[in-house]
């Protein structure tokens, strides 16, 4: 499943449940924490089958203490029908953590909390690297967009 169609499925729940539930009333209640995770877990539910996903998904939501709910979805799910999937079946995320990490590495540089222009050098002061490797030539934004020039025989 392609990182960008994970991202865009993960992005129309969080649109679609807002904590204010009634635009036109701005003083309506603010929904409990059970109910917003209802509330996502049925609007997950709904964008599945309305576009017709296919694979297995697991949506986690978590907060500053950790997990607070996790949900499973596939096409038997939705089916009522018996899976194999469950909130502790193992799933390969592989690169999939690399959209997220470059979106909470922006979210922080917005809110200048963090340069990624600034070198190696200078936000990490206590990595130690192989003496032909620069790193006060390198960016966070150069690791991010693989632009560093590190190279790996391990790895190729």
């Amino acid at each position: 499943m392609n990182k960008v169609f994970i991202y865009c499925f993960t992005l129309l729940i969080f649109v679609s449940c807002n904590k204010n539930n009634n635009p036109d009333n701005p003083a309506s209640e603010t929904p409990t924490e059970k109910q917003l995770i209802s509330d996502i877990d049925k609007r997950a539910r709904e964008i599945f089958t309305n576009y017709n996903f296919q694979g297995d998904f697991l949506l986690a939501v978590v907060d500053e203490d950790g997990l607070v709910s996790s949900t499973a979805l596939n096409r038997q799910i939705i089916e009522g029908k018996q899976t194999g999937l469950n909130n502790d079946s193992p799933i390969y995320i592989a690169s999939h953590t690399k959209a997220f990490t470059g979106t909470l590495l922006n979210i922080l540089e917005e809110k200048d909390i963090l340069n990624l222009d600034i070198s190696l050098s200078e936000s990490l002061p206590e990595l130690k690297l192989k003496a032909d490797i620069k790193t006060d030539k390198i960016t966070i934004n150069n690791l991010l967009t693989h632009t560093h020039g590190i190279f790996s025989t391990i790895v190729t």
